[in-house]
Parts: C-alpha cells; sequence; structure tokens
C-alpha cells in the first residue's frame, strides 16, 4: 500500500472513491457535494451519527464516488474514534474492490490532539485496518483486493506532517507483523523459525540479536526452560534482541515464546485448541516492537529477550510432581505442566535481570485464561511496579491499547509456596485469582528490578471484529510500548 500526503481540497482528487468526515449538525460538506443533501437530512438517512455511512457518485468531485462517514458529536470526538473511521471505512471500501482512495480525516480537528497525531492516528489505522493474512489461501485468490493508493488531503501540509504518515504506516505495519506471528501455523513457526525472524530484525541499523539453540541453553543454565521443552521435538530458542538509539541505561521486553501449547501431560481439552498457536505473542510483541524502534530511529535504548519452545506431550515430557530449578537457582515444583509460560518466564526474568541490568523490565505473556475472564478483551492486566504501571496506563489510554492494574497483595505470595520446593507453579487448582497468583510467581524471579508483568492472553486474539482490529490476531502491544518508550 502507498501511502501519500497531498495538499489541496478533498473533491479536486481523483481517486476510485474519497472518504470525507461529517460531524453531526455540521453537514456544509455534505450539502455541497450532494444533490438533495437537505432531504436525505431531513429524512435521516444521513445524519452524521458516529460510523454510519452514505455513499454516492457525485459531479461536484474528481473522485468516482464520495463515501460520507459520521463523526458523532463533535464534543465526544476523540482519537479512537478517528482511528475507527479511517480503519472501518478504508476495510470496506478495499472489500468492496477499490484499488485507489483519498480521505480528509487527516484534517478533522481532535481536541487536544496535535495535527501529527491525527495523521499518524488515521494512517496506522488505515494501515491496520486494511490487514489481510492470506499466505495460506490459493482457490480464487486474485480475487482477494488490497488497497493499492492512500491519499491523505490536506489544505496545508509540510515535512512534520509527511514524517507524521511514515510513523503512522511504521506503527501500522509493526501491529501487523505480530499478527503475522501469531496467526502462524505452529508446523511453520517453530522456536528456531521465530529465533530466526528475530535474526531478520537485526539487520536494522542500531540492532544486534543473540541466539541461542538448545546447547547455548544448556551452557547459560536455563534450565526451566529446557524442562518445559523436553517433551518436544524441536528444541527450543533463547533470544536476546538489542535495539542501541541511545546511550542510556536500557529497559527491558520479556515475551513468552511458546510456539505451540497442547498443555503437555495436562493436555489441554481440544475445543480451541488450535488457537494455541498464539502462544507465542508475548514473543512476537518484543520482535515487534524493536523493529518499529529501530525503524522509527527512536532515541531509547531497549533489549528485547524471549525464550521460545513447544509444550508437547513426547515420551519424555515434564510432568507434574517433578521439581526443576530456574537461572536464579530457585526451585520450582511442577503442580500443572499447562501452567508452562511461567516456568520458561522464571528463566528468561531471571537471567535478564542478573546479566542484562535493565533499569526497569517488562515481560509480555499470553499467561492465562484468567485475566479473560477479569477482563475480556478489551484490556490486558498488569502487575508490578505502581509508577511504571501509571505511565503504562497513559500510554495505553492514548493508543487505545488498554491496561488494567489487577491488585497484588502480600497474601497472593503465600498460594505460590512450596512445601517441597521453593515455590510451585499453579497457585490455586480450582483457579482462584489465578492471574494475580501467576504474577505472583514471576515475581520471584525478580529481585529489585522495577518490573511490571502484561497478561495478554485477553487482548492478543480477537473473537470478532473491533473497528480497525479485525478478529484474529490484534496485534496488541507494540504501539503501546512505543508510546511507553518514547513518551
Amino acid at each position: 500500500m502507498k501511502l501519500s500526503l497531498q495538499q489541496g481540497k478533498i473533491e479536486d482528487v481523483q481517486a476510485d472513491a474519497v472518504v470525507i468526515g461529517v460531524f453531526e449538525d455540521s453537514y456544509s460538506v455534505f450539502k455541497k457535494l450532494v444533490t438533495g443533501a437537505d432531504s436525505l437530512i431531513k429524512k435521516k438517512i444521513f445524519t452524521g451519527e458516529f460510523l454510519k455511512v452514505y455513499g454516492s457518485g457525485s459531479d461536484k468531485i474528481k473522485g468516482d464516488r464520495v463515501l460520507f462517514v459520521g463523526l458523532g458529536k463533535r464534543g465526544e470526538f476523540d482519537l479512537e474514534k478517528l482511528r475507527k473511521a479511517a480503519g472501518v471505512t478504508a476495510k470496506a471500501l478495499q472489500a468492496t474492490n477499490y484499488k485507489k482512495i483519498a480521505t480528509d480525516l487527516v484534517e478533522v480537528n481532535v481536541a487536544g490532539s496535535s495535527d501529527e497525531e491525527v495523521v499518524v492516528a488515521v494512517t496506522e489505522a488505515i494501515v491496520m485496518g486494511c490487514y489481510r493474512f492470506t499466505k495460506y489461501k490459493t482457490v480464487d485468490k486474485e480475487k482477494i483486493n488490497f488497497l493499492q493508493d492512500v491519499v491523505l488531503v490536506r489544505g496545508s501540509v509540510g515535512k512534520k506532517l509527511e514524517e507524521a504518515v511514515k510513523k503512522g504506516e511504521i506503527l501500522g505495519n509493526g501491529s501487523n507483523l505480530v499478527k503475522d506471528l501469531v496467526g502462524m501455523p505452529a508446523m511453520d513457526l517453530r522456536p528456531k523459525d521465530l529465533a530466526n525472524i528475530a535474526k531478520g530484525v537485526g539487520k536494522l541499523k542500531n540492532v544486534s540479536v543473540k541466539v541461542y539453540d538448545l546447547k547455548g541453553i544448556k551452557k547459560l543454565g536455563l534450565e526451566a526452560l529446557q524442562a518445559v521443552n523436553y517433551g518436544s521435538a524441536h528444541e527450543p530458542r533463547f533470544v536476546i534482541m538489542e535495539y542501541k538509539g541511545s546511550s542510556e541505561k536500557p529497559i527491558a521486553l520479556v515475551g513468552k515464546g511458546v510456539t505451540f501449547d497442547s498443555g503437555g501431560i495436562d493436555i489441554k481439552p481440544a475445543r480451541y485448541m488450535e488457537e494455541m498457536k498464539m502462544d507465542m505473542g508475548g514473543a512476537a510483541v518484543v520482535i515487534g516492537t524493536i523493529k518499529t524502534l529501530a525503524e522509527l530511529k527512536a532515541k531509547v535504548h531497549v533489549y528485547g529477550v524471549f525464550a521460545s519452545t513447544e509444550n508437547m506431550t513426547g515420551g519424555n515430557a515434564y510432568k507434574p510432581g517433578d521439581i526443576i530449578r530456574a537461572y536464579n537457582k530457585k526451585t520450582i515444583e511442577i503442580v500443572n505442566t499447562d501452567a508452562e509460560g511461567r516456568v520458561i518466564l522464571s528463566d528468561a526474568l531471571s537471567y535478564t535481570e542478573a546479566k542484562l541490568k535493565p533499569k526497569a523490565i517488562i515481560d509480555f505473556a499470553t499467561l492465562t485464561g484468567a485475566v479473560m475472564v477479569a477482563l475480556g478483551r478489551d484490556a490486558a492486566g498488569v502487575i508490578g511496579d505502581p509508577e511504571m504501571i501509571k505511565k503504562l496506563k497513559k500510554s495505553g489510554d492514548r493508543v487505545y491499547e488498554r491496561v488494567w492494574e489487577l491488585p497484588f497483595y502480600d497474601e497472593y505470595k503465600e498460594y505460590v509456596k512450596s512445601e517441597i520446593a521453593d515455590v510451585k507453579n499453579l497457585g490455586c487448582p480450582n483457579g482462584d485469582a489465578g492471574a494475580i497468583t501467576a504474577a505472583a510467581f514471576l515475581a520471584t524471579f525478580i529481585d529489585k528490578t522495577p518490573w511490571v508483568h502484561v497478561d495478554i492472553a485477553g487482548t492478543a486474539w480477537l473473537d470478532k471484529d473491533r473497528g480497525y482490529v479485525p478478529k484474529g490476531p490484534s496485534g496488541y502491544g507494540v504501539r503501546l510500548m512505543v508510546e511507553f518508550l518514547t513518551k
């Protein structure tokens, strides 16, 4: 998709279709371009109600067709509604086989937002809204349409706004990379493959990547990662990415990279197990964020670390009752082999703190079904350092990748104490406080570094379209992290 910024009037742009935003009770453009507009308004055929559209031809525009999209009440309008208006209309026009569209949504005034922020919002929403995963389509693939050219029209343009278009495109593509990875079948995205994708990001300026295979993992002493991998025919990987856009002390992002989770010996029910290819969503966020930061040339210093394995039921699989040792030498009683993500994160977190010595750590993991029970798919659950969480919440609200803090009283930490080891990998067998006790387990492997755990089990995969974010892999996390790290 080619994205360009053009100075002028929307009615003067030649395109297959033009998209024009209209607020409720503000119909000047609608009346100017549509014959019989007064009658349409009076009959409430088009009122400017949010996301309601009216399409027609018009001899007053150069475009072949005009699509008016309602923006709702001006006083209730914000950047997220702008994203939805841009992404939903672009996706709809793409589905109708249009190749080139133009829109004036980049000129809409949003209270409290700069012109640059408006342009970024529109651009990223169009890129994300038009996402399609077609890698495995063969029948009638040539009939699948993609927008080829999007013209963003404003009365005035300039270098800063052109840079905003590029930023929005990079952010949208970063989210779409996460969608690609999360949606990939496990047979084509094993730990080795995920590590190779990270190595590809290492070709970008200021990015370096180290990949450890099984031999290297053993040498590092990552016994917990090895244990989860015992049941798989495919070797694990441990990956350390670094983006050095500044000389400041780094922040580390740590991701869970389980490329398929059968549950192990405590096998999952068959229903929905096909979605367990998405259990590497945390690692995908790490890869996508490092790539996006590098492409934006962000002035930050960030490590991206992930442990990757399958959790399978092979003859050598780790078992309930086993006791294993994490990198920091603490022992873990395995109560349930389906609580494997926290086990591999015990190695990743303790290694990151001890060896990389970051000023702060944020981990991303599709960790618990319990967080979906608590928060659904509209917010990720967060636990950890209060000041970091405050900033994360503000960042999430701005980009609409929201987080919500869960309580973390000392009593919850008692749930994961083991009678025969240092900790156990399941708090309560009946599932009480599942998301919180999972975080309590992870906290055992952080010593002094400020840390936040982000449980994305609900937000990483959507059960229905949500505006400019299609059903399935959501791409959640990249825009949140870029906002957090660069503001």
